[in-house]
């Protein structure tokens, strides 16, 4: 199957908008905000922020890969939701070394069926 390109949040005025006024859920290691989006498309746009103390070039791109990946299997693709994965620095001082894709799947998961539901609660 193949999959057509991710619409994702690229203006600072995006983010910015995601941050103010969003909901918001948390786990250990990831923070998603999520709106309504503004351009009223059919599938959701992804904005990814992982700052420089998660690590490393090629850290921070590992894992804004895996989330793009775990997006994309998701259902939050078809949700018409701007959303915005923020990933905290702890999870690959914890893990990078021994199983870092495992903790962002496990992270992402626990997030996932919450954020379903306060998405149907709130939007639909």
């Amino acid at each position: 199957m193949k999959r057509g390109p991710l619409t994702k949040l690229k203006d600072k005025s995006d983010f910015d908008y995601l941050r103010e006024g969003s909901c918001r859920v948390s786990s250990k290691y990831l923070t998603i905000y999520f709106k309504k989006g503004r351009k009223n498309l059919t599938n959701s746009r992804i904005g990814l922020s992982v700052s420089r103390k998660v690590g490393n070039a090629v850290h921070r791109n590992y894992c804004k890969r895996v989330l793009r990946e775990l997006f994309y299997k998701s259902e939050l693709v078809s949700c018409s939701q701007d959303i915005l994965f923020v990933v905290s620095p702890k999870l690959f001082k914890d893990h990078v070394l021994t199983n870092g894709y495992k903790q962002i799947e496990l992270s992402f998961k626990k997030i996932e069926k919450n954020l379903l539901s306060q998405i149907q609660q709130l939007f639909i």
